[in-house]
Order: structure tokens, then C-alpha cells, then sequence
């Protein structure tokens, strides 16, 4: 079995601590993770959909699926459950699920994006998650923990096709995700 988890199209073949090995190579492309002290569990086995899934602190786990033995209780951790996850991905999901709400810095660059996204457009967003997705949360629970994150890491980090990106954001949203993409180190 190999875990790929590329910053270009370079696979990086599993070893004994994936983890913590991909974590170092995630801090080497991209400093700002430094110190973070973000648990990273490699599980290609999990049953949860998606490519990545990150846990608070205090997250037992999503439905009956618990939370992966090396995240303990209490700590931060992301769970890579894809072999095509690149190592952008990684610094994505802890930013968007953590850092936007505990970066002193970072948090009022986020707070003013998410101000900028129509209600429209999330709302429509949330009408294709429930059709194709199956997304059984309530708006307001998937617009906090999924909606407005996904928008910032579609421009971000890569995860919106380039040539749509004018047709999703604003000039002053791009404006404002540029900024944050420069205190990130994001080139």
C-alpha cells in the first residue's frame, strides 16, 4: 500500500510514521504549520467520505465512525484518508477548520471574506450538497463548518478549477483571500 501526498505530482511513498513524515514535509513546503502541533493520522481504511477530515479537540468523531487512535482526545489532528491529497490540502484543512477561528491575525482576514460571500450563492451551494452529497445538516451548522471554509480553500489552496475562479469571487473577495494567502507564505 502507498499514501501519496504530493505539492506537485511527486507520489511520497509510506513509511512506518506517514503521519508525522507528511507533517514534516507539509512544514518544509509551508512554515506558517510550524509548531502547530497538529496530530496527522494516515488511514485509507477509514469509512468517512473525503479526502481529509479534521478533528478538534474535542470531537469524539462523526457518527459512528470514532476518532482515529492517533488524535487523541484533547489535541488537534487531521486524518488523511486519500491518496491524492497534496501537502496544500493538509495546511488547508487546518486552516480552515482551525486556525480562521484561533489566529489572532488570521481571524478578522477570514471574519471580513466570509462577510463578502452572497447568501444566495451559499445558498445554492447548500441545495447541491443535500442533492449530491447527501448533506443532512442544518444551513446555518454546514455554512460555519463547511460552506464558508470550502470557499476560502477553493481559492486559497488550489481546489476551485483557475478558470472558474472569476466567475465564484468578487475582486474584492480575491482581494482579501490574496492577503490571506500572503501571511500564509502561499507563493
Amino acid at each position: 500500500m502507498e499514501v501519496f501526498l504530493k505539492r506537485s505530482n511527486e507520489p511520497v511513498a509510506q513509511e512506518e510514521s506517514a503521519g508525522s513524515d507528511l507533517l514534516s514535509k507539509a512544514e518544509q513546503a509551508f512554515p506558517y504549520l510550524k509548531g502547530k502541533n497538529i496530530n496527522v493520522v494516515v488511514n485509507p481504511e477509514s469509512k468517512i467520505e473525503g479526502k481529509l477530515e479534521f478533528y478538534d479537540e474535542d470531537e469524539p468523531g462523526i457518527g459512528d465512525t470514532l476518532r482515529p487512535k492517533g488524535i487523541p482526545l484533547g489535541q488537534i489532528g487531521v486524518e488523511i484518508k486519500d491518496k491524492n491529497v497534496r501537502l496544500i490540502d493538509l495546511l488547508g484543512d487546518y486552516v480552515s477548520h482551525y486556525a480562521v477561528y484561533n489566529d489572532s491575525k488570521l481571524k478578522p482576514l477570514y471574519d471580513e471574506f466570509v462577510k463578502t460571500i452572497p447568501e444566495r450563492q451559499q445558498r445554492d451551494r447548500y441545495k447541491y450538497a443535500t442533492e449530491n452529497f447527501g448533506e443532512k445538516r442544518p444551513y446555518e451548522v454546514w455554512k460555519y463548518r463547511s460552506g464558508d471554509p470550502g470557499m476560502l480553500r477553493g481559492y486559497v489552496f488550489d481546489q476551485f478549477p483557475k478558470d472558474e475562479l472569476d466567475k465564484i469571487y468578487s475582486p474584492e473577495q480575491i482581494e482579501l483571500l490574496d492577503k490571506i494567502k500572503e501571511y500564509l507564505g502561499i507563493k
